[in-house]
């Protein structure tokens, strides 16, 4: 959650830092100079390194994921996403395990709200055919330039 709201943070404050991050435009280098140079903060490494996942180019499909429940529980994961089937409170996932020489499949039912390296959550993970092709900066662009804030003045009773 931290990361979409650094994210939606530069992309109301900072426009063209916002642009830069799904450009290729490395803005963590260096271990986040460019937040310290430019924005005067520091990131800690953790969200740093969710940060450095969107310059992954590979489809969000071809991606190993460990996942683990908002508490950080670890519930297991695999190299890559077969195919995703029920709903965010309780889907199965077929997940492939091990390399193209000793490929296994392992189906796994979660029945809780977990997160996929801490990037992707259960309300991403279900929109699976949709996404899948996807990278994580393409995915993370698609939501942010979708994301609308609801104000007081936008409810029609408030206006009448």
């Amino acid at each position: 959650i931290k990361l979409y709201f650094l994210i939606l943070l530069i992309k109301y404050k900072y426009l063209e830092l916002f642009k830069g991050l799904f450009v290729g435009k490395n803005i963590v280098e260096e271990g986040g100079a460019y937040f310290k140079k430019h924005l005067g903060f520091d990131l800690e490494s953790k969200l740093r390194s969710k940060l450095m996942m969107i310059y992954d180019s590979k489809s969000i499909n071809s991606r190993p994921f460990s996942v683990s429940t908002a508490t950080g529980e670890n519930l297991g994961g695999g190299t890559t996403i077969s195919s995703v089937s029920g709903d965010a409170s309780n889907f199965t996932i077929t997940w492939n395990i091990g390399d193209r020489y000793q490929n296994q499949i392992h189906k796994v039912i979660y029945k809780q709200e977990c997160c996929f390296d801490g990037v992707l959550y259960n309300q991403d993970i279900i929109k699976w055919e949709s996404i899948k092709y996807l990278t994580l900066a393409q995915y993370y662009h698609q939501q942010l330039e979708m994301f609308n804030f609801a104000l007081p003045a936008d409810d029609m009773e408030a206006r009448a």
